[in-house]
């Protein structure tokens, strides 16, 4: 929004669209890929061409929306990055458990001062109807852990529900479902 001071249309940053497969090549003089919410899977040649961007030292973003987790993994697989399949939810009294509340990891806090004002204030940021994210370590590729849910509130990746406003949903280890603080951006 224009009229937001803090928007990046306000800093600076041009935004366009892109489809790889009509365009052929991603753009030499593009600054950072934004790629959100798949809605099928990636052809070789669009992930050949990702793959090269990145190579040749392109900045990468990517979100996910559940249900999409299937469609993005192959072209993270090499960074050692994947959603984890579900949902991550989260026990409270005044809200639906898709409604998940993260926190800046020590992680950030260490890399920029920007962030260590959000743990020391307890600011949080809600999340509704995130996906977990894990990560091993990969050669030549540095994960930085952005976010993870509050360690000191009960989450799990839902894998059976699928009301998710519903507040009765719970965590059934029989279902494999798997309790913890996840990773909510790295």
């Amino acid at each position: 929004d224009i009229t937001f001071r803090n928007s990046l249309v306000n800093n600076g940053f041009d935004v366009m669209t892109l489809n790889i497969q009509e365009e052929g090549k991603i753009p030499d003089d593009l600054d950072i890929l934004f790629i959100s919410e798949l809605r099928q899977p990636l052809s070789s040649e669009e992930q050949a061409e990702i793959a090269r961007y990145i190579a040749e030292g392109g900045n990468l973003i990517v979100a996910c929306e559940a249900g999409s987790q299937d469609h993005i993994n192959p072209l993270l697989a090499p960074f050692g990055i994947s959603f984890l399949p579900g949902r991550v939810m989260q026990k409270s009294e005044n809200f639906a458990p898709s409604l998940v509340f993260s926190q800046m990891s020590k992680e950030m806090e260490q890399a920029s001062g920007d962030f260590s004002w959000m743990n020391r204030w307890k600011y949080r940021v809600p999340m509704p109807n995130v996906v977990g994210i894990q990560y091993t370590a990969t050669e030549n590729v540095t994960v930085t852990p952005f976010m993870h849910t509050i360690t000191t509130e009960t989450c799990w990746q839902e894998l059976e529900t699928t009301d998710y406003m519903a507040k009765d949903a719970v965590l059934n280890t029989e279902a494999g479902e798997t309790a913890g603080t996840f990773h909510t951006s790295v």
